[in-house]
């Protein structure tokens, strides 16, 4: 199975993993989390890469010094912005399963965190009687 996600996710989805990964979570989550942060990560690095060459190409530097969006571009660098956003990933993970989340007791997650972590867990088959 994959996962399909947008750009937009992978920038999402950054700080709230940072939270989570940063916690003492039983070995067998912290496992299966480790595999799509890694793989999260990669992803990042290759948008990241976009970004800046995108910015390469609307910036100008100001009389201070600072590199700035050039007003005169700064519709263009949105619209380009905006469509790297929309761009598709797919991921090579099987989605995690709610039910894992159960298995820490002590975890809080705000509902906004939970809705941006959604795409990578899926609702588990129900058992056929």
């Amino acid at each position: 199975m994959s996962i399909k996600l947008k750009v937009k996710d992978v920038f999402d989805m950054d700080s709230v993993l940072t939270k989570l990964v940063e916690r003492d979570l039983p070995i067998k989550i912290s496992f299966k989390l480790g595999k799509f942060v890694k793989a999260l990560l990669d992803q990042a690095r290759g948008i990241e890469e976009s970004r800046v060459a995108l910015m390469k190409k609307y910036t100008k530097q100001d009389d201070n010094g600072k590199f700035i969006i050039d007003p005169d571009k700064a519709e263009d660098f949105r619209k380009e912005f905006d469509e790297l956003l929309k761009e598709d990933i797919t991921l090579l993970l099987d989605p995690l399963p709610y039910s894992i989340l159960t298995e820490i007791d002590y975890l809080s997650i705000s509902t906004r965190d939970m809705m941006v972590l959604s795409p990578l867990f899926e609702d588990e088959p129900k058992e056929k009687n």
